[in-house]
Order: structure tokens, then C-alpha cells, then sequence
């Protein structure tokens, strides 16, 4: 659902009703009464900021409960040798392994982030790709990945109007793999990482839920990385700047209407 608030569209109509909505309001009180002009717009963009962090809070805190439950629910089965070999080059040590027919990798835990493994991908691997998975998803845990991007990807679902949210969310979960392949590459060299990249890809795996930050994902910044290439471009495009700013200006300024309106009505 998110996915789809997020289309141009429906930016375009949040845009276009909430200029109609600050357009036909126009309250006929000095504005912010005695407050100066400065004032009163940091106040308004404090009281947006405010409330889109409390909403972030809440909305984060269901997307984990969303992932505690279906880890619950999740069948594990014993660790196989090729993992608990792997556990012992690379020093990894919080690793479980689900029973999914996929090939499956991924790290989840808020408090305690933990490699998650199928066996259909240790199976797909060599040994030096499966401690690039471990140290990779390892990193992932060291990071705190799985608070972050929970955290992360509230804040673009709350903000659903703001394009820039949605493109920070994107660059925040690629900057992530980056960093964990990189910390993989330095453990068992590019071309490890590089088998790893090939078996986890979406053909071969289950899809990304973003909940998780799973092995795959990024690939075309991810591929480069390796090749050692620039990075492709990663800056939001002017269109979203725009819309994102024409939302936040007007978010701010209904803002300073309610607030005009509720101090008026103690006043009086």
C-alpha cells in the first residue's frame, strides 16, 4: 500500500489538496499574534517535525512487531556443518537456520540482530562465498541494520508525500549493502562476494521484503563496487526536490493556521 502512496500521483493530489485547502484558509488574525514571522515558522516546523517523529516511532515499532512475529513463526532447522565450519573461519556467531526451500539470507533482531540462513543457499555455495554471506549479514548486525532501516523506512511511509523520504530510504538501504560487501570483500576477496552476489540474486531467492535487510538488493551499485567503477548516479532528481519542498512549505503552513486558530480560540 505504501508502494502505491508513494506514486507521482498521489503526490501530485496531496500536493494539490493541500495548496486548495491552505488557500481557501486564510485566517484573519495577525499571523501568530504577537510572534514574529522567524518565530512562528520554526514553531510550525517543529510541531510538523514532531508529529511526523511520533508517527515514524509508532509505525517503526509495528514493522518490528511485524518481524518478531514472523520469526516466531518461523520453523529452524539444525545447524549443518558447511554453516558451523563457516561460523568458525569467519568468528560469526549468532546464526540460525530457517527451513525455506528458497535461497535465503538475511539479518532481523532489533535487540539481538541474527543471521538468518536457508539451507537451499548453503547448499548453492562455495565455502568462500558462505563466509562472505556470514560476514556480510554480520556486518548488517554490527551496523544495527535491522533497528535502522526499520526506522528508516517509517519515516519515508509517514512522509508518503515528500519524494526526497522515499529516495533517502532507497540510498540509506544501498549505502547499507555497500558497506556490509565491503567489510565481506575485505574478509574473502571481491570474487567470494561476487558468487554470493550471483546466488542470492531475486531469480534465484525469495523476494525482498524490505523489512529485512536480506542479501540481495542494490545490485547495479553492488556490481559496480566490485568491478571497482564509479557508482551510478544516486542524487534526487529535481522534480522531487521541488514536490518535496511544495509539500514541507505547505505542511508548515497549515501548521501556523492551527495554531493561529487554537490561540485565538483561548483568547476569546
Amino acid at each position: 500500500m505504501t508502494d502505491r502512496l508513494r506514486s507521482p500521483w498521489w503526490q501530485a493530489g496531496v500536493l494539490a489538496v493541500l495548496g486548495a485547502i491552505r488557500m481557501a484558509w486564510q485566517p484573519d488574525e495577525r499571523l501568530c499574534m504577537s510572534m514574529i514571522a522567524g518565530a512562528c515558522i520554526g514553531l510550525a516546523a517543529a510541531i510538523v517535525a514532531g508529529a511526523g517523529i511520533a508517527a515514524a516511532g509508532a509505525r517503526a515499532w509495528w514493522l518490528l512487531q511485524r518481524v518478531r512475529q514472523a520469526i516466531t513463526a518461523t520453523t529452524f532447522v539444525p545447524t549443518p556443518p558447511p554453516v558451523s565450519e563457516a561460523m568458525r573461519r569467519t568468528g560469526v556467531t549468532r546464526v540460525r537456520c530457517v527451513d525455506a526451500a528458497t535461497r535465503l539470507a538475511f539479518c532481523a533482531g532489533a535487540i539481538r540482530p541474527t543471521v538468518y540462513l536457508g539451507p537451499a543457499l548453503v547448499d548453492a555455495l562455495g565455502t568462500d562465498a558462505l563466509d562472505a554471506v556470514l560476514v556480510h549479514e554480520s556486518e548488517h548486525a554490527r551496523r544495527r541494520d535491522p533497528l535502522r532501516r526499520a526506522i528508516q523506512r517509517a519515516i519515508a511511509d509517514v512522509f508518503f508525500c515528500v519524494p526526497v523520504a522515499a529516495w533517502w530510504h532507497r540510498r540509506s538501504i544501498e549505502d547499507s549493502e555497500l558497506a556490509a560487501d565491503r567489510a565481506a570483500i575485505g574478509a574473502v576477496g571481491a570474487a567470494a562476494v561476487a558468487e554470493a552476489l550471483w546466488s542470492a540474486a531475486p531469480e534465484h531467492s525469495a523476494a525482498n521484503t524490505e523489512l529485512l535487510p536480506a542479501f540481495d538488493g542494490s545490485e547495479q551499485a553492488r556490481v559496480a563496487q566490485l568491478l571497482g567503477d564509479d557508482l551510478p548516479s544516486r542524487r534526487p532528481s529535481a522534480m522531487a526536490l521541488l514536490v518535496s519542498f511544495g509539500v514541507l512549505s505547505l505542511l508548515v503552513s497549515l501548521a501556523m493556521c492551527v495554531g493561529q486558530e487554537l490561540v485565538r480560540s483561548v483568547i476569546n
